[in-house]
């Protein structure tokens, strides 16, 4: 089985049709997507109505996706990163049809397929950036299972915790077309895949990524020609 994965799409239909047709030509079986299909984007009800008709892949709930739906009250209590990010997501609320945000209101927070955990950022919390060694040993302890593949930072970044030893952390090189990594039987890990949408604050292009349970094996891919 070869499932693909895409997150972090924010409105942008054109890269993310891209990004679906390079999971296609690398012959998946299925695809999930982590979230974040909404704000900052153009095209909001495009990308919703995409995932609306296609029930066979599976979505679960991002940050921005919960902002776009909840009232003001439940808004205020949020947290953004910038007054951008708030503005944007007002503005992705107001051009979202009621269809498309009930849709998104209903997505679940993780889909779990021993042994990999899909979920947008971390288990339970959609807005956890995970960078710092309190935080992640804070999501290890969470995990229902050995592995988490996630996105929401849009960096592509594996979490390693061997049997017995400490975190390490690899990044990926931007100017690094596809790459494949091994992961070992027993060792846990939490894997972000990076992110579909190519906006102004996206400065990595876009990556995808198929996941074989079977031979625990991740292959990366990204699409450079988008930058």
């Amino acid at each position: 089985m070869r499932i693909g994965i895409l997150t972090d799409i924010h409105g942008d239909i054109d890269t993310m049709r891209r990004v679906l047709d390079r999971l296609e030509a690398l012959r998946v079986d299925r695809v999930v997507c982590l979230g974040d299909l909404v704000v900052h984007g153009p095209d909001p009800n495009a990308v919703v109505d995409y995932f609306r008709n296609h029930p066979e892949i599976p979505v679960v709930q991002g940050n921005h996706d919960i902002g776009a739906t909840i009232d003001d009250h439940a808004l205020d209590s949020l947290h953004f990163f910038s007054t951008d990010s708030r503005a944007n997501t007002l503005a992705a609320r107001a051009a979202l049809s009621a269809e498309n945000k009930a849709y998104l209101a209903t997505l679940p927070m993780a889909i779990q397929e021993d042994p990999v955990y899909f979920t947008h950022a971390s288990p339970g919390n959609p807005f956890a950036i995970l960078r710092h060694p309190e935080r992640l040993a804070e999501a290890f302890d969470r995990l229902p299972c050995p592995i988490m593949i996630a996105g929401h930072t849009h960096r592509t970044r594996i979490h390693h915790w061997p049997q017995g030893k400490t975190v390490w952390c690899s990044d990926h090189p931007a100017d690094t077309g596809t790459w494949v990594h091994e992961l070992v039987q027993g060792d846990r890990y939490i894997i972000n895949v990076g992110c579909t949408a190519q906006l102004k604050f996206d400065i990595y292009p876009p990556v995808c990524a198929v996941w074989e349970p079977e031979n625990l094996r991740l292959e990366f891919s990204q699409l450079a020609d988008l930058r």
